[in-house]
């Protein structure tokens, strides 16, 4: 009996590590899921359908925005996957749940469906903007490929605030002052989730322009580098406090 269950037990264990395996090798191999692959400079799409000239122009701009990064390495390498209906996209969403943009590794799933226009995703009642969402999607490439597997969340258990709010100050917030921010802050007074955006689209959940706010400052105010900035030890509550103060 006793052999019994050590042999049922050790076929669980088996089978559930083949399982994850198999969703390892699924989820790094985007390209075996997909009829179309378009290469472009530090980039590969891949695809089911043809792709808009305003899509390639999101993502060109997303690309441009990305090389200025604290982070840029000129072999970097991003592979960008789109939505649709059975796609690779559609089957990240199924296993790792609902989400904008979905970054692991090198990669970046495009998870929402795309606007008529196929410049914003369509989410959470809120348009986002293609090349910001992708830029901050490949900051997240970057950061993996600057810490390496072990020490990139989430298992380098990093601060939410510091790696996300890098993210976006790296896609779209360097560009915007401090002034213009706090204001779009404040602008309702909504729950963490909501999408707060300026006339230009740009924006981002308002927990998210938190996170920027306080990154914003560490690197603008303070002068921290990227990493610096990681090795911080001071809190978000100080931080914002701070971010506050500011005249």
């Amino acid at each position: 009996m006793k052999k019994r269950i050590r042999q049922l037990l050790l076929g669980g264990l088996l089978t559930m590590v083949l399982l994850g395996i198999s969703v390892v090798v699924f989820l790094l191999n985007p390209q075996l899921s997909y009829a179309q692959q378009t290469p472009l400079s530090f980039a590969t799409l891949y695809h089911d359908t043809a792709l808009s000239p305003q899509f390639l122009r999101e993502v060109e701009a997303s690309l441009a925005e990305i090389r200025a990064s604290l982070l840029w390495q000129e072999d970097a390498h991003f592979r960008i996957c789109l939505p649709g209906p059975g796609t690779y996209a559609e089957r990240v969403e199924s296993l790792l749940g609902p989400d904008v943009i979905r970054s692991f590794a090198d990669i970046s799933v495009m998870q929402a469906e795309f606007a008529a226009d196929s410049t914003t995703l369509l989410w959470r009642e809120a348009a986002w903007p293609v090349s910001t969402m992708l830029a901050h999607s490949m900051t997240h490439s970057l950061q993996f490929k600057h810490h390496g597997f072990w020490d990139a969340n989430p298992l380098g258990g990093h601060p939410e605030w510091k790696w996300e709010g890098f993210a976006e100050w790296a896609a779209w917030g360097k560009g915007v002052s401090m002034d213009s921010l706090k204001s779009l802050f404040h602008r309702t007074q909504g729950g963490p989730w909501e999408y707060l955006a300026f006339s230009s689209g740009q924006g981002s959940m308002r927990q998210h322009i938190q996170y920027l706010l306080c990154c914003k400052y560490l690197l603008e105010e303070e002068k921290l580098d990227y990493s610096a900035l990681m090795s911080d030890s001071q809190s978000m509550e100080a931080i914002w406090h701070q971010v506050w103060a500011i005249d």
